[in-house]
């Protein structure tokens, strides 16, 4: 009689013939499915073990299992050789185990990528008695990654030059259009008027979302900085650069101590540009906006909010602002190209943080930047 398919599962694993006869094969025959590979090093000889699996990462003949472990070693790629010989040895001398990718370099020149995780092995009365760890092939993860950054990088140069080579058409329309009101638009009638108008408002608004596209761009094709950015002095550049905007609404903006983290002063201060404007644009109609900007520290990051008392965004839009060209509201209410928000998380993320939206207690909305301490 067949069992329940819920007492499936429970019944002790036997052995039984041809099948794997102890647990040690059982994993080991889980390992090798999985396409992960093992390695272990006695201290005492100095001599590394591995499974056919490693083998076939490194190149090497399945049955070659045992080696000096410095042979092994030679085989990481010179550029990341130093760093794992440092894992290694505070490991061995530390008893800190180890989680890290590198390059190895196969016999006919191949060179792959890894990942390595590593702990000690102890005998019984607690001495350290060897290493042991696995290792997966991250060679294809590592290829996919670069050809995503190589499409993007592609499509970012593309954004730059078409933006960039439609700014001078763009220019020349709305001069040409204010050239024909200056000098006949007293002989036309008022419907020719509004129709240069709408020109005009269309070229300059085009204008503008050239602009962001450019600036979007841009900070994609920016090298990396890693510097000392005080984001009081941050803050402060980007109040003044968004002053016209801000004696417009007659905001007032409210600035708390402010940490010191790592990055691009420049970048960061097109972040916090964005989120200040971003406050002062959804604000509520006849309501002069405040802006308060607070820092608090979160294990090891600094949370920086940008609080707003505006018109909030609902929770099932917190995303979707997020995402390039996505608006909520018409341009004649609220004003913008709807990259702002793209580009601050383009910017945050390539400082190794993140940015969401949360609703304060009291109303309008926050904007959270995390970025590591």
């Amino acid at each position: 009689m067949s069992q329940p398919a819920a007492e499936i599962g429970k019944q002790p694993v036997r052995d039984t013939p041809g099948a794997p006869a102890t647990t040690a094969a059982l994993a080991a025959l889980h390992l090798a499915l999985a396409g992960v590979g093992t390695w272990h090093m006695d201290l005492s000889s100095g001599r590394e073990t591995r499974d056919a699996t490693l083998n076939r990462m490194l190149g090497l003949p399945e049955h070659e299992t045992t080696q000096p472990v410095q042979d092994l070693l030679d085989r990481v790629h010179p550029g990341d050789r130093t760093r794992v010989e440092d894992a290694v040895r505070r490991l061995v001398e530390d008893d800190i185990a180890y989680d890290i990718e590198c390059r190895i370099v196969q016999p006919d020149g191949v060179v792959r990528w890894i990942r390595d995780r590593a702990r000690s092995l102890r005998d019984a009365s607690g001495a350290m008695v060897g290493l042991t760890g696995v290792v997966v092939d991250q060679s294809d993860a590592h290829a996919r990654t670069d050809e995503l950054a190589r499409i993007e990088a592609e499509l970012d140069q593309f954004a730059y030059g078409a933006s960039h080579d439609l700014q001078e058409p763009l220019r020349m329309i709305a001069n040409y259009m204010h050239l024909l009101d200056s000098r006949y638009g007293a002989g036309l009638d008022a419907r020719a008027q509004q129709y240069m108008r709408f020109a005009v408002e269309g070229a300059v608004r085009m204008q503008g979302l050239v602009a962001s596209i450019l600036e979007y761009s841009r900070h994609g094709r920016m090298p990396s900085v890693d510097e000392p950015v005080p984001l009081a002095t941050v803050v402060a550049e980007a109040i003044e650069q968004a002053q016209p905007r801000i004696d417009a609404c007659a905001a007032h903006i409210d600035v708390g101590d402010l940490p010191t983290v790592r990055g691009s002063a420049a970048q960061l201060t097109s972040v916090m540009r964005h989120l200040i404007v971003n406050a002062l644009t959804f604000r509520r109609p006849g309501q002069s906006p405040r802006v308060r900007i607070t820092a608090r520290r979160d294990g090891a990051a600094w949370a920086i909010a940008v609080h707003d008392d505006g018109i909030g965004i609902a929770p099932e839009h917190r995303e979707r602002v997020f995402e390039v060209f996505k608006r909520l509201h018409s341009r004649d209410d609220y004003p913008g190209a709807g990259i702002g928000l793209a580009l601050c998380r383009k910017i945050v993320g390539r400082h190794g943080g993140r940015i969401w939206i949360d609703e304060p207690a009291d109303g309008g909305a926050s904007v959270l930047v995390s970025l590591p301490a």
